[in-house]
């Protein structure tokens, strides 16, 4: 018997209440309940960290235009992503300005989500 243990819902990704420790609890608790019915269960993980740093703008562009975005918000959203900068501040200290170049979107936003997943479609 084959069971889908991958936790049904909002599992982290910034939604409030969730976190990888939820998620992390959720699937134990389906592996349980598999155990218990004498099923299987199997863990497959994908180590996707810089994967936001890896969306090349240019292929980004092609496919919002694919699936049917105007070129006028493409270019929008592109104008959004050219020559973005990041840096972090922990405890008072700044770390140095940082260019993204044309291969990323910013973490953290709504719009990087979804940026992220139309890339990888």
């Amino acid at each position: 018997m084959i069971c889908n243990v991958v936790p049904r819902g909002p599992t982290g990704g910034g939604i409030r209440g969730r976190s990888l420790s939820t998620a992390l609890l959720d699937i134990k608790q389906k592996i349980a309940e598999t155990k218990y019915r004498k099923g299987h269960s199997a863990i497959v993980t994908l180590d996707q960290s810089g994967a936001f740093d890896m969306v090349d703008h240019g292929i980004l562009r092609l496919k919002l235009i694919h699936i049917g975005i105007d070129k006028r918000s493409v270019e929008i959203i592109m104008n959004y992503l050219h020559e973005r900068k990041q840096a972090v501040h922990i405890n008072g200290n700044n770390s140095d300005i940082l260019l993204t170049g044309d291969t990323s979107v910013s973490q953290g936003s709504v719009l990087s989500g979804i940026l992220y997943l139309i890339f990888t479609m």
